[in-house]
């Protein structure tokens, strides 16, 4: 469900930058500059028209593009205890002074977006480095989220008629689908009904899967399964790119600031009040999902 989540936020993301810079575009009357070089909002007087958004509202849609929180257990069990553990709370601490740095920077720079930071950084090369940079990983993490997702339609359905009618493939394609209406969200304030949906089952699905262990203790694993007992360069890797992932929410803090009614005062009570609720759920799950299941959170084995 998180899988779908952010990528719904992104692809709403992106449709919000289109549908506001073609009414900024109306307005100002000069479109022509815009459609050729990508610009999000070019004075803060034109990001005065955005700014509806507010604290709660950024919240939600932060959660429903950051929360990650069930792919932590096999992040940590790649890792061991230790290691693994430490590893989360160092990507904590450097995730949470980077957002605030972000922050900061487009609040005293006025800038809208992450191409906007590299201009005022590095001058046009750097916002052109940075359009490349960004576009490419929107594009490798929508095919690695509709992937996550049509996958787990094809587990929950196995044995079902439709296991053998549609494959992993022909998933991907009914969830592009299912996606496509998220393209014609306007923006932030918009997405939020959705995104408080999206985050609400995403916590009743994570305390269902605490009751269980609760209920049910750890998992048996047959002693054939190899443990968590040594790291290898692999397994690191695999653990930080995992643990990376579920602080994705960095992706558009300069778009959400940008709509906030108060960028100064707002963004940093609504950034740490995004941390403050999910933080707390990346740890819990990541301790009790390790202990209950041991190696059986790796999806190889």
């Amino acid at each position: 469900m998180s899988h779908l989540a952010s990528c719904a936020s992104r692809l709403s993301e992106g449709s919000a930058r289109e549908s506001v810079d073609a009414a900024i575009a109306r307005k100002s009357g000069d479109g022509d500059y815009a459609a050729l070089n990508g610009d999000d909002v070019e004075s803060s007087d034109d990001a005065s028209v955005l700014r509806r958004a507010s604290v709660w509202t950024t919240v939600v849609n932060g959660l429903a593009v950051m929360f990650g929180a069930q792919q932590l257990p096999y992040a940590v069990g790649q890792m061991g205890w230790a290691k693994g553990l430490g590893a989360l709370a160092a990507s904590t601490v450097s995730t949470y002074f980077s957002g605030r740095l972000i922050g900061t920077i487009c609040v005293r720079k006025h800038a809208n977006s992450y191409p906007e930071m590299g201009e005022a950084a590095f001058g046009l090369a750097g916002r052109r480095t940075v359009v490349a940079a960004q576009w490419l990983g929107y594009f490798l993490t929508g095919v690695v989220q509709i992937a996550y997702s049509g996958a787990t339609y094809q587990q929950t359905l196995r044995g079902t008629p439709l296991q053998d009618a549609l494959c992993t493939q022909g998933w991907m394609l009914v969830t592009t689908l299912m996606l496509l209406p998220c393209v014609m969200v306007p923006s932030f304030k918009e997405a939020a009904p959705l995104s408080f949906a999206v985050v609400g089952a995403q916590v009743l699905g994570l305390l269902i899967f605490f009751a269980q262990i609760g209920t049910y203790g750890t998992y048996d694993a047959a002693p054939e399964l190899p443990c968590y007992d040594k790291v290898t360069t692999g397994s690191a890797l695999a653990a930080l790119s995992n643990m990376a992932f579920t602080f994705g929410g960095h992706g558009v803090f300069p778009e959400q600031i940008r709509e906030l009614k108060n960028p100064r005062a707002d963004f940093t009570r609504a950034f740490d009040l995004l941390y403050a609720g999910a933080i707390p759920f990346y740890a819990l799950c990541a301790l009790v999902a390790f202990w209950a299941f041991g190696n059986a959170n790796s999806a190889v084995y």
